[in-house]
């Protein structure tokens, strides 16, 4: 639907328009799973050129980066075990709602 959105005024375009519609279908926020596809699969936000250029706090010297990887590990696990909580609600809710119209 995207996709075609984006290439409606010319639809044989649509490779050209195929990486930045997969971007931005891959960083959206899920209202299941309230993360990204790119965060629960990465473990971390993609980088835009800006944030190649910014210095970040939370990498900015070797102490805090060999720190860094446990916590966010851990932030990791807790979002996928989140996520998947959000999706089996999901899920249930879905079923209930079928199992009432049939």
């Amino acid at each position: 639907d995207m996709l075609a959105k984006t290439c409606h005024d010319s639809p044989q375009s649509w490779p050209l328009f195929l990486d930045q519609v997969c971007f931005v279908c891959n960083t959206s926020q899920s209202e299941p799973t309230q993360e990204t596809p790119w965060y629960l699969v990465f473990g971390h936000d993609p980088l835009s050129p800006a944030d190649l250029i910014v210095e970040h706090d939370d990498v900015s010297t070797p102490a805090k980066a060999e720190n860094l990887l446990p916590e966010k590990q851990e932030r990791l696990l807790k979002t996928i075990e989140w996520a998947r909580m959000r999706l089996r609600e999901a899920q249930r809710r879905s079923a209930e709602d079928y199992n009432k119209r049939h």
